[in-house]
């Protein structure tokens, strides 16, 4: 008995085939209808979900403004969450591709199934099948023929293949025209596989680099210096075109291609008609019409350490304010372009003007609305004043007036391991007194102001804005 019960066991073990049980799945129509609709499904919250734009992938810092504004504007709480699903980012995802992979995987398994039934319905189809076929709710027309002879010849006349047989008083009859014909669900086949296998090669094997590159600038590398296919890009001119309401209406972009200190390509890219060298081609996949031109100087080496147009892809909320005396006179009227944060509120520190005092002013959104208020402190005495002041309103503190008259929003990015900076600097781009004002801080604690061409030294490091791109 123990023996016996032994053996049945292990049979049972055994009968168990996974790969079996893999094909099996794989050539089931409900779960290939279940995989298409969860695809389909998933890419429609795809696009009612906004994705990372293709311009920020690879640059953490920028996706992480993407995100606060995300958070800020749609999602809330549950922004984080949704960015490690990956549903920002969902075509990209694992869980995604894996759908895909399996589909894929699904089609050729289905194809390799039903390839010997189908052939074998073409070259030796089934002329002959049991009298009760015809009674399991199988399709059946009755019609009366005076001749079994005069329904062959007439069916052969329209190209029809027959096969008949006889037994007894009864004639059996097949015909069937175009057997060919149902090759055809293997071209739709294979033409899905082509698709989504042509999408896994491009992925897989493709090259595929993301650079700025501001009008004027020296070129900018495509590959290593060390790559065999190492090249230069440099843009002659960059051109958007807006209509009266703002919207864009074509960006186009001038380039030469640099190959080993030559020319090697000049031409227009767009986004859907690009530039083609050497087997690359050159999209312009975005148009930033706020760039700025930085360089950073290491004062003890006198060597060149930082060298890089940023494209001030974000916005940064800027309050207007205007700080007068007792006597009403106007010490301030100018926008505040914030370098560091308290809490959720950006600002910056402003040393009043004639008076000696160091106010810290920024501007915070008020919570579950669209309004916005400005937050002051004053920092030069201990027990300095504290105010909120709404927006087109004023308050007193310190002896002084502010009032708070607009907002207004202006170019910026976030920036990490600048020399000399700290972690995180932020970059933004305002109007001064002498043209652009590129603002960046905290540095050592403190904002710099950069006009352009006007270095600034700072802890061993020289700060020079060359200039709006």
């Amino acid at each position: 008995m123990a023996k016996a019960e032994s053996a049945g066991r292990e049979f049972r073990r055994l009968d168990f085939d996974p790969l079996r049980w893999i094909w099996r799945l794989l050539t089931s129509v409900r779960f290939a209808l279940a995989l298409i609709g969860f695809l389909s499904l998933v890419a429609v919250i795809g696009i009612a979900i906004p994705q990372v734009p293709f311009q920020m992938r690879g640059n953490q810092a920028a996706i992480d403004a993407w995100l606060t504004f995300q958070s800020e504007a749609h999602f809330g709480f549950l922004t984080d969450s949704m960015y490690r699903l990956g549903l920002f980012d969902i075509f990209r995802s694992f869980w995604f591709l894996f759908g895909l992979y399996v589909l894929v995987a699904s089609v050729c398994v289905c194809t390799a199934n039903r390839l010997a039934p189908i052939w074998r319905n073409i070259s030796r189809p089934q002329t002959r099948v049991p009298d009760d076929y015809f009674e399991r709710g199988q399709p059946v027309i009755e019609v009366e023929v005076q001749s079994s002879d005069a329904l062959v010849r007439q069916l052969r006349r329209r190209r029809y293949r027959v096969v008949t047989a006889s037994e007894g008083s009864t004639t059996y009859l097949f015909a069937d025209r175009l057997p060919w014909a149902q090759m055809a669900t293997f071209i739709s086949h294979l033409a899905l596989i082509l698709f989504l296998a042509g999408g896994l090669v491009t992925a897989i094997t493709s090259r595929e680099q993301q650079i700025f590159v501001a009008e004027g600038e020296s070129g900018a590398a495509v590959f290593a210096p060390t790559d065999r296919d190492h090249m230069q890009v440099y843009v002659e001119d960059a051109v958007g075109s807006f209509d009266d309401e703002g919207f864009p209406l074509d960006f186009r972009t001038w380039l030469i291609v640099y190959q080993g200190g030559s020319e090697v390509a000049r031409g227009v890219t767009t986004v859907n008609d690009p530039l083609e060298y050497g087997g690359y081609r050159f999209h312009q996949s975005a148009y930033f019409p706020d760039g700025a031109a930085l360089q950073i100087r290491d004062l003890t080496s006198g060597r060149l350490v930082y060298d890089e147009v940023l494209a001030l892809t974000s916005e940064t909320a800027a309050p207007r304010v205007v700080v007068r005396n007792a006597a009403g006179d106007v010490l301030v009227d100018d926008l505040i372009v914030p370098t560091d944060f308290i809490a959720d509120a950006a600002g910056t520190l402003i040393t009043v003007p004639g008076t000696g005092q160091q106010f810290w002013v920024g501007a915070q959104r008020i919570q579950l609305t669209e309004s916005w208020q400005l937050i002051v402190l004053e920092t030069s005495s201990q027990n300095g004043a504290r105010g909120v002041i709404r927006q087109g309103e004023e308050g007193e503190l310190g002896g002084l007036r502010f009032t708070f008259v607009e907002l207004s929003t202006i170019p910026s990015t976030t920036v990490g391991d600048l020399p000399g900076a700290d972690s995180q600097s932020v970059v933004e781009l305002s109007s001064g007194p002498l043209g652009p004002l590129l603002t960046l801080g905290p540095v050592s604690g403190r904002a710099l102001a950069l006009s352009p061409n006007q270095a600034v030294a700072l802890n061993g490091y020289e700060y020079t804005f060359l200039g709006q791109r």
